[in-house]
């Protein structure tokens, strides 16, 4: 086919680009100030806030973001896991397993100071909480 014509050639096999935001958009010095925060807000839950509410490194705020998706998936998969858990005598918890393994990512990604959302339910931070940006100006955002 001529040039023009059809679909884009791609350079290589892995064209496609790395889920997240683009890493060019936030320098290496945001990545190492937020890796405490990004990473206190998987471990100890509610400190997924702090960021959120901050919005002075886009590093922590992503992960922050991507913390409470994960928060509301878990919350909302409680209700019928703790049904299946009661009618099962108990057998039905073992559903909560799965869940970890995003969290562990999450845990990984950040540490790793990666911009990558947590399997399975960080499209929930990327499509809805997209609206909350870092704040870059003197003073922090408007109160």
């Amino acid at each position: 086919m001529p040039p023009g014509y059809g679909a884009p050639a791609l350079p290589g096999p892995m064209a496609v680009p790395a889920p997240g935001p683009a890493p060019s958009l936030y320098p290496p010095e945001d990545i190492e100030q937020g890796k405490t925060w990004a990473l206190l807000g998987y471990l100890i839950s509610p400190l997924w806030i702090i960021p959120l509410v901050q919005r002075d490194n886009a590093f922590a705020l992503y992960h922050a973001k991507q913390s409470l998706a994960l928060l509301i998936a878990i919350v909302i998969a409680t209700i019928p896991i703790s049904i299946i858990g009661t009618i099962t005598c108990g057998i039905g918890f073992i559903l909560y397993l799965p869940l970890m393994y995003p969290w562990i990512m999450g845990v990984v990604y950040s540490a790793q100071g990666q911009y990558r959302p947590v399997p399975w339910f960080g499209f929930i931070a990327d499509q809805y909480l997209q609206s909350i940006q870092a704040d870059k100006r003197p003073g922090g955002p408007p109160r």
